[in-house]
């Protein structure tokens, strides 16, 4: 099983830097640092639907793409997450007893009737490669009949609605898909809500307001601030 491991950063907005050398601080610490390849694109902005934000994040997809369609199982983690184990031994175990072509973190996608409701995070997940999971993470709409074209509402255009979306469609039935355990493999909602705080193998520092120095207080809070 041959594993890329990488993450994304924008390269012109040095505003989210000191997350991602607290990152790298972390994955040093856990002996991954040296598997793992850090992606600067020549884009800016890491907050939510700023301008900047979509071309940075759907270059995720195109890379996770452009690494399955060279055959290997594809490991992408944003740079707000902290690593305080290494997980890779037990993402493949995972996926290998369970037949997954997909393993994604739990996210939290709003407040519905029902309270939360959970859907799948486009910040840390595992891919199997295949002819489906290559489609699933190509973005060119024109091989797309028009019925299952991805519109997605303003507001909400990010790459983790438009994978979410896609899902749904019949087309992607056949793909097993998993979630993570929300203990091991906890989001930010878990994370800031669960009594007992065992150690994770990660902590990702979504689902807080505030933006960028909201994170960072977070993660001073918890000890997980290295920089």
């Amino acid at each position: 099983m041959q594993i890329k491991f990488f993450s994304i950063v924008n390269g012109q907005d040095k505003e989210y830097w000191s997350i991602k050398d607290n990152f790298m601080m972390h994955l040093e610490r856990i002996g991954l640092k040296d598997k793992h390849e850090l992606i600067i694109t020549d884009t800016s902005s890491g907050n939510w639907e700023e301008e900047g934000f979509l071309d940075t994040v759907y270059h995720k997809l195109d890379m996770t793409r452009y690494y399955l369609k060279k055959g290997y199982y594809v490991f992408c983690s944003d740079l707000d997450i902290v690593f305080l184990r290494n997980p890779i031994n037990n993402l493949k175990k995972t996926m290998v007893d369970n037949k997954y072509d997909i393993l994604f973190q739990h996210d939290y996608g709003d407040f519905g009737d029902d309270g939360i409701y959970s859907c799948y995070c486009t910040g840390f997940y595992f891919v199997k490669p295949s002819k489906m999971t290559k489609k699933l993470f190509d973005r060119n709409v024109n091989i797309f009949k028009r019925k299952n074209k991805i519109d997605l509402p303003m507001g909400d255009r990010s790459d983790q609605k438009y994978i979410n979306r896609k899902l749904t469609q019949k087309r992607f039935k056949p793909l097993n898909v998993g979630l993570l355990d929300k203990e091991n493999y906890p989001n930010g909602w878990v994370w800031m809500n669960q009594k007992n705080k065992n150690v994770p193998y990660i902590v990702h520092y979504n689902c807080i307001e505030g933006g960028i120095k909201a994170k960072e207080i977070e993660m001073q809070r918890f000890n997980h601030w290295l920089v």
